[in-house]
């Protein structure tokens, strides 16, 4: 690895609290649109994962199906040999959007 590379990992591995505020704010900002997909995604797949499949409710079956559409890759992952390791992974995605959104809702 180069200087120039070491260096560029360094920047990337830079800590939050490094960070000047305006600039950390700024960076989210940017990020924001991103975060809040992501966040809505990892919401419905843990929904998804939580869900009591005996429930006769019909909105329950739909939500299910529209998931299922949405997401068949991740539904896929949940229902297989890993299904707790992907909804574990989804649950702390989604801890951590709802982590940083409120960060920089502190910020501002």
């Amino acid at each position: 690895m180069s200087d120039e590379e070491s260096r560029g990992s360094e920047r990337a591995l830079k800590p939050l609290s490094r960070y000047d505020k305006a600039d950390l704010v700024a960076l989210l900002d940017r990020k924001s649109e991103r975060l809040s997909s992501l966040g809505e995604k990892c919401w419905h797949l843990v929904w998804y994962a939580r869900k009591d499949p005996g429930d006769p409710d019909p909105r329950l079956l739909q939500g299910m199906k529209k998931i299922e559409a949405d997401y068949p890759t991740e539904v896929a992952q949940l229902a297989g040999k890993d299904g707790d390791c992907a909804h574990g992974f989804n649950s702390a995605v989604l801890a951590t959007v709802r982590l940083l959104t409120a960060y920089v809702g502190e910020l501002e």
